[in-house]
């Protein structure tokens, strides 16, 4: 597993985009504590106006809007704490700060691999100039970040600066997840998802140890995927259009290289032959009572019936974006459906005469 960054550009160029950004990384259900956000060049905590605050300022309310940049720090040999993420969040972050531009980090630890977000205010507060960041100042800012793990005895970014960057125009519409790196994390783990697809079984896998894959199986659904948190709603959508409507900071070009799709024919005959490939991350209980049982009983004990927890069903959607990613990987554009509900059925028994049951769940 390795040191993963990833420069990614918005098309950005009203300061809602700012305040909708800064939602996203600073949600309860990802950074689990407010300490695990920090930020450099603000005189107070109000983060949003002394951004705004430079912008106005410089006459800048109609440019680039933000930078970000994901740093998923490798596992291998990692026993970071949250502070000591938040330190080293910090410490990168002074090479933007010392360049004369505001910086906020968020830890974000709803996944296993933990990982730091950082939000760069696009307007330079000393001189007033759009953010531009050349190959050559995205390689030395890899220095830096190199010096740092060094010392924390964490392993160092080996991907290339090309590698490094994401100069698709992103557009907030597309969702966030675009900002959670996926793709690279999954090729990072590639043979995670052989075993998916494979249908074996990933439970040796110590990284992700916490997914449970026992359950998968093919159905037909609609074409169209939907991912819903508790605030925002994140849509499958066509590539954006490639004229963009402002200038893009990253000047400099890199050549395009095709990845080769994997045949299909590695794939299991199930899913070629559906319209989509469902992971079932349900949970079902079943209960068989007499028909005569008292009613007030049988609500308390649906009431007690526990949902499938927040973090479960945003790390099975996650899954699910990752597994649409690995499909088109193989050449194949497949939907991916990630059912994460909780399903309670009541069987009612005339011949009974005991108390209310709870039978293990059969799909027969």
């Amino acid at each position: 597993m390795n040191t993963i960054v990833k420069d990614i550009y918005v098309k950005s160029c009203v300061f809602s985009d700012v305040i909708e950004m800064h939602a996203y990384l600073s949600d309860p259900l990802k950074i689990k504590d407010k300490s695990n956000i920090d930020g450099l060049g603000f005189l107070t905590d109000n983060y949003l106006d002394e951004i705004y605050a430079v912008k106005a300022a410089n006459q800048q309310l109609h440019t680039t809007m933000f930078r970000q940049i994901t740093i998923s720090i490798s596992p291998a040999g990692n026993t970071c704490t949250d502070k000591e993420y938040i330190k080293i969040g910090k410490e990168i972050a002074e090479y933007y700060y010392k360049k004369g531009y505001q910086i906020i980090w968020y830890l974000h630890k709803d996944t296993p691999r933990h990982h730091l977000h950082m939000l760069i205010n696009s307007v330079n507060f000393r001189t007033g100039k759009i953010f531009k960041q050349p190959l050559k100042e995205l390689n030395r800012f890899k220095v830096h970040c190199n010096h740092i793990l060094h010392k924390h005895k964490l392993d160092q970014i080996q991907m290339s600066v090309e590698d490094m960057l994401d100069m698709t125009p992103h557009e907030l519409s597309e969702g966030f997840e675009i900002f959670e790196i996926f793709e690279e994390v999954m090729a990072d783990n590639a043979t995670v998802f052989e075993d998916l697809f494979d249908e074996k079984s990933s439970s040796d896998d110590e990284y992700y140890s916490g997914y449970d894959l026992t359950n998968l199986g093919m159905t037909t659904c609609p074409s169209t995927v939907y991912y819903t948190s508790d605030t925002y709603e994140n849509i499958i959508i066509p590539e954006p259009e490639s004229a963009l409507q402002e200038e893009n900071t990253m000047d400099y070009t890199v050549e395009k290289k095709e990845v080769p799709a994997v045949k299909t024919s590695n794939l299991p005959s199930e899913v070629l032959e559906n319209t989509c490939l469902v992971i079932d991350a349900s949970k079902n209980v079943n209960l068989t009572v007499p028909s005569n049982c008292d009613a007030d009983k049988l609500k308390d004990i649906i009431n007690s019936v526990k949902l499938v927890p927040e973090q479960d069903r945003a790390i099975n959607a996650k899954m699910g974006i990752a597994s649409i990613a690995e499909l088109q990987k193989r050449g194949i554009d497949l939907p991916v459906y990630v059912d994460t509900s909780t399903n309670i059925n009541i069987e009612f028994d005339d011949v009974m005469k005991s108390d209310i049951l709870d039978v293990p769940y059969n799909e027969e």
